[in-house]
């Protein structure tokens, strides 16, 4: 279901970038209402994630299939940088909304392991023994770390809504999480 604010014909994204960018404070349920409206129109403008079938005996290109993979996963993390938001400004509320932005930040930290996933993967393809896509195509470092960092702001969210309904033993298990992600590098 769309947000309520959309039902306004004069609210597009540049309209609602402009109003949350404006340097008056904004109240939070407002604030709210726009950031819902924001990932509404920016998931709705995503290319499908299943593409139709190819005709039998046609395949795919790989190279192209992982550019649209790409594209996808980088417009998946500019909507996650506002979930993020969207989380925080639920929690932000005079009586916090912890369910709603326990979901937001838990999309959040379910795309950031897809892309990892997709990433690795797409890193580890070989043929024969020899690694194809590890020798033509290597991750962006950059990339992979600013996709661990959203996930690890999704997981601080996620120990704030855990804190906040009493669930000491989840919170503990997220701390162990971001510790492990940490690790990694």
């Amino acid at each position: 279901m769309s947000p309520p604010i959309l039902s306004s014909p004069f609210l597009n994204l540049n309209t609602i970038n402009s109003i949350l960018s404006s340097p008056s404070p904004i109240p939070t349920e407002q604030r709210i209402q726009l950031l819902e409206a924001k990932v509404h129109l920016l998931t709705s403008s995503l290319p499908p994630l299943i593409k139709p079938p190819t005709p039998q005996g046609a395949s795919e290109i790989p190279d192209e299939k992982s550019k649209r993979d790409d594209k996808r996963d980088k417009a998946m993390f500019e909507i996650d940088k506002i979930r993020i938001a969207l989380g925080r400004s639920y929690l932000q509320q005079k009586v916090p909304d912890h369910i709603k932005a326990e979901m937001e930040f838990g999309v959040v930290d379910r795309n950031c392991k897809g892309i990892i996933k997709r990433i690795e993967k797409s890193t580890s393809r070989s043929d024969g023994g020899i690694n194809i896509d590890a020798l033509t195509r290597e991750p962006d470092k950059h990339w992979v770390e600013d996709v661990k960092l959203l996930r690890i702001d999704a997981l601080k969210g996620m120990i704030s809504v855990e804190e906040g309904l009493g669930r000491s033993a989840r919170a503990e298990r997220w701390r162990k999480t971001i510790e492990e992600i940490e690790q990694q590098e």
